[in-house]
């Protein structure tokens, strides 16, 4: 199916798994990932190396063996269809199982393996603009409920009557309707959408100021 010619073999040591690169039809360059025993996770169908992702929190301490705590490894990825007419980004753990549709426009990464899926749909006729969250374990954690999500604050537990390790608190703005929100790294709504701008969040107290 595709062209055997090996135009670049890249060695990825934190997931031990190899990018390559391949010569195509029309001069194109498709890009792929191997695993160690040389079977496909993605195949080359993607025109740029950039758009194969790996999550940050994926490449930092929490991997252990090449895996993580769940042996999932995610890759988002753009997919092009059609002789690269058409593409779509999606995701595939390290067997090559897709977890997440190919359907969205963009991938943005925001904090800690945390990330955006962005998708324009038509409602009624009129294009609009979706995103939403999801983990770094490919796991989609809002509806298509707002048009933006990104990183707001990462918050830590101060309470001294307790001996436990702080948790940390990650916040996400939301606009929804044009109006403010905070959703946390659940996904979970924390402030319903009803502010017109916010400024900063008090580490410590974890007040807004508007």
């Amino acid at each position: 199916m595709f062209p055997p010619l090996l135009r670049q073999l890249k060695f990825i040591p934190e997931i031990l798994k190899f990018s390559v690169s391949i010569n195509g039809e029309g001069g194109f360059v498709y890009y792929g990932v191997l695993d160690t025993l040389g079977k496909w996770v993605i195949k080359p169908e993607t025109a740029e190396e950039r758009n194969i992702i790996i999550p940050e929190a994926i490449k930092a301490n929490e991997v252990v063996n090449g895996l993580l705590p769940n042996n999932r490894i995610v890759f988002y990825y753009k997919k092009y269809f059609k002789d690269l007419k058409e593409s779509k980004f999606g995701a595939v753990d390290h067997t090559g199982k897709t977890i997440i549709p190919f359907k969205y426009d963009d991938y943005i990464k925001l904090k800690d393996g945390y990330g955006r899926l962005e998708i324009n749909i038509n409602e009624n006729g009129i294009k609009n603009h979706k995103e939403v969250l999801v983990d770094p374990f490919g796991r989609i954690l809002t509806d298509l409920d707002y048009s933006t999500i990104h990183f707001a604050k990462k918050l830590f537990e101060n309470n001294e009557n307790t001996k436990k390790k702080p948790q940390p608190m990650l916040l996400f703005a939301v606009v929804k309707n044009g109006l403010y929100g905070f959703i946390n790294e659940k996904g979970a709504l924390i402030i319903p959408p009803k502010l017109l701008t916010y400024g900063d969040i008090n580490e410590n107290e974890g007040t807004i100021v508007a």
